[in-house]
């Protein structure tokens, strides 16, 4: 029977964490520009609110096909090789797209830059678990989503200012390339790759061939992803995430239904980028402390009763007139309850998950099914914007769906502590220890 020993913390973990966070920047940053200038974009290129979803959704839709082909890639190459090119490097095409000269070269370029873009998260979300253990995602997770709030939040106001510059929307894109090359430069610099599930006890024991052995991902083990209950449950709750697009039309909402400038409507965006840091950070020390205390129960309360506050205060912010500094304090309440969101649901999967499969799993739930219900849903936000007003598309799409997911998320307490000791037995079988 083999002996383990406990791992010890990985080198330089929080640094590689900072080098992520500027490139989950870049994404938000790309994103952003198309929806804060999107009143500027519109008028240039003579759009309407229905292109908006389509420039937005279909960056998730390509998503579907490279997310996993990414990940795929960095198992068979590098996945520090992968970030660094895909990730960082790819912006050059972000560059490309400030030199758009209608509509449709505007889609091919944000669609070439969502390509390379689609593999980050997933491969992110994967390298945590192999940088922190169990008890510490979460707080890793939530400062790599606050810096990436923080990061938006001073950025999306720079970009606002663009609204009153003559083509202002393309120094936007080249400002979010610049942002691109840097994220890259600043993963080869700062990461290095821990290697998979080098924070898991049970493989200290392995062989550097055994590890490399279990490591391989084959088409059985992909498919035994979507026999785990609680992703399955996760990806069913991602159904009813019409909360997820908010920031997307944040700003063209509030134009539109209020009537504000698209400067003044932006300065609400570094409120609610504030309101999402403070939520990832105290959604981060939440979940490893409640998982502590409750580890059948903690996570998934927290998970259940952040969706319902989400869907309280988004009544509030959506659906009530009030005033500028009172629309900030809502939307910044309901930023602080989405922010809580990834901290938690993030190390749920991870510890559900073989090792090797954590990379496959959020390719699968991120990149291909999130994809596809997002963009659903920026195309939707868009089209019945149109044709209904935005306010009433966010009560249906943002409050009525979101009561709806926490009773749905009530099904995820039976199977969560099941699921993830089933993990921990395939690891001890591995390690020969009883």
């Amino acid at each position: 029977m083999s002996t383990i020993s406990p791992v010890p913390k990985v080198e330089g973990r929080w640094r590689s964490l900072s080098s992520f966070g500027v490139a989950l920047v870049m994404d938000g940053v790309e994103g952003g520009v198309v929806t804060t200038l999107f009143p500027m974009i519109r008028s240039a290129l003579g759009l309407s609110l229905s292109s908006l979803g389509l420039l937005t959704g279909i960056g998730r839709f390509i998503g579907v096909i490279f997310g996993p082909f990414w990940v795929w890639v960095a198992r068979r190459w590098s996945r520090k090789g992968v970030l660094v090119l895909f990730t960082g490097f790819w912006g050059v095409w972000a560059f490309a797209a400030g030199l758009s000269q209608n509509f449709t070269q505007l889609v091919i370029f944000t669609t070439i830059m969502a390509a390379g873009n689609a593999g980050g998260t997933p491969l992110i979300m994967e390298i945590i678990s192999d940088l922190f253990d169990d008890g510490a995602r979460g707080r890793a997770i939530g400062v790599l989503y606050g810096l990436n709030a923080l990061g938006v939040g001073v950025l999306t106001p720079a970009l606002a200012v663009l609204s009153e510059v003559e083509n202002g929307w393309r120094i936007g894109f080249f400002i979010a390339g610049g942002v691109s090359v840097l994220s890259g430069v600043l993963i080869q610099l700062f990461f290095t790759d821990p290697g998979l599930g080098a924070t898991e006890p049970l493989m200290s024991a392995l062989t550097a061939e055994q590890r490399n052995e279990n490591a391989k991902l084959t088409w059985a083990k992909a498919a035994s992803i979507l026999r785990v209950p609680t992703f399955l449950i996760i990806m069913g709750y991602r159904v009813l995430c019409g909360h997820l697009v908010v920031l997307a039309f944040l700003v063209v909402f509030l134009v539109d239904v209020y009537g504000f400038s698209t400067l003044k409507a932006s300065s609400v965006v570094p409120v609610y980028a504030l309101g999402y840091f403070a939520g990832t950070i105290l959604g981060g020390f939440l979940t490893d402390s409640l998982h502590r205390r409750w580890p059948r129960t903690g996570r998934i309360g927290l998970f259940q009763g952040s969706v319902f506050t989400i869907a309280l205060v988004g009544y509030f912010a959506t659906q009530l007139d009030w005033s500028l500094p009172l629309i900030m304090v809502f939307f910044a309440l309901l930023a602080v309850f989405q922010g809580m969101q990834g901290p938690v649901n993030r190390p749920i999967v991870m510890s559900v998950m073989l090792p090797e499969l954590r990379g496959a799993a959020f390719a699968i739930w991120l990149s291909i099914f999130e994809a596809l219900v997002a963009g659903v849903y920026l195309l939707a936000f868009g089209y019945f914007g149109d044709a209904y007003g935005l306010r009433v598309v966010f009560l249906w799409m943002v409050v009525i769906t979101t009561v709806l997911n926490g009773i749905f998320l009530t099904l995820l307490y039976r199977p969560y502590l099941r699921d993830s000791q089933k993990v921990q037995d395939v690891l001890a079988a591995r390690a020969g220890v009883r």
